[in-house]
């Protein structure tokens, strides 16, 4: 399948589904009508594809080959949106290659030190991550490194916990852009509520407001780029609970932390969203009742096949994709 990504829309789903999900570079896939706008001119005297929040169209797999396959597939001739070179990824075959066994070391070229962090460094106020989702993850975390053959350490991009603020602005601005189809009176027929909402704070915002947090985004896409420059693959929760009641529209609280906002519990995908990077949610295990749990890989701009290559050894060593169809509990009332 391939859907869009701004905020976690592949990953979170394949996290909670024990299925791939991946947010790949931007402009690998071409993309030539994204869902939301661009941001209006207000951010115009930024660098260009500076405090934009981008949405980014990628695949959804039942495992990493699939993935490769369809990637391959979607992206032979396509030109993309943005510029980024992707050192010849667009070739066809290029990432059912490099998720062969005997790529690995070819494909993961270059990754000389990873990282793991079960909250990004934001604390548990912003990012209370389930005890046993975190432990998995670690677990899982740990053995890509042993299998690489690389150093781990427990680091994450420094001021990460900006990321609310500067989402929530750069997210509203946008759907602003919607007024005219949602805040209609049949638009709001048809619209749930958080989405009119979000509409209204964008059409309450000052242009003064929208700039100071794109100019704080270039800072924050900065200190990711140094921290990556450093730490060629970073590894977190994908979502800070397993998987919860479809009754539930949003989680309004978890782990005694209340959410204000919808987006709120979405912030361990949206962290990421906010930097040009490939980013893919891996199958890690199952919880005590038997809840699917996602480890998400992130890497480097523009190296999305050797992300792949690694979620590929993690796979093959492990059973989680061979779960067809996953039968698990019901979730616990």
């Amino acid at each position: 399948a391939t859907g869009t990504d701004v905020g976690g829309s592949l990953r979170i789903p394949a996290s909670f589904c024990g299925i791939i999900g991946m947010r790949t570079t931007q402009g690998l896939v071409p993309q030539v009508s994204p869902l939301l706008p661009p941001l209006p001119p207000a951010c115009d005297l930024l660098p260009e594809g500076a405090g934009r929040l981008h949405n980014v169209s990628a695949p959804m797999a039942r495992n990493v080959p699939d993935m490769a396959l369809l990637l391959d597939a979607v992206t032979q001739g396509g030109n993309g949106t943005t510029g980024v070179q992707h050192s010849g990824e667009q070739q066809m075959g290029r990432f059912t290659a490099a998720v062969q066994e005997s790529a690995l070391a070819k494909a993961c070229q270059g990754i000389t030190k990873v990282a793991f962090s079960a909250d990004l460094g934001m604390g548990h106020e912003l990012a209370p991550v389930d005890a046993e989702v975190a432990a998995l993850c670690a677990t899982a975390a740990a053995w890509i490194a042993n299998t690489l053959g690389v150093a781990m350490v427990g680091e994450a991009p420094e001021g990460t916990a900006e990321c609310k603020h500067i989402f929530r602005v750069l997210r509203a601005h946008r759907m602003r852009s919607l007024a005219p189809l949602v805040m209609s009176k049949r638009g709001k027929q048809f619209v749930k509520q958080e989405v009119q909402e979000e509409v209204a704070r964008g059409m309450a915002l000052q242009d003064e407001e929208v700039t100071a947090a794109a100019q704080a985004h270039v800072q924050y896409m900065s200190r990711w780029q140094s921290f990556l420059a450093d730490h060629q693959v970073l590894m977190t929760p994908c979502v800070i609970t397993p998987p919860f009641d479809a009754k539930i529209t949003w989680l309004r609280s978890h782990d005694k932390v209340e959410f204000s906002e919808y987006t709120d519990w979405l912030i361990m995908t949206y962290a990421v969203s906010l930097v040009n990077v490939p980013a893919l949610s891996l199958p890690v295990g199952l919880t005590s009742t038997g809840l699917p749990v996602g480890l998400q890989i992130i890497g480097r701009p523009g190296e999305d096949a050797a992300l792949l290559a690694v979620a590929a050894a993690y796979e093959r060593a492990h059973g989680w994709a061979s779960l067809v169809p996953l039968l698990s509990p019901k979730v616990p009332a």
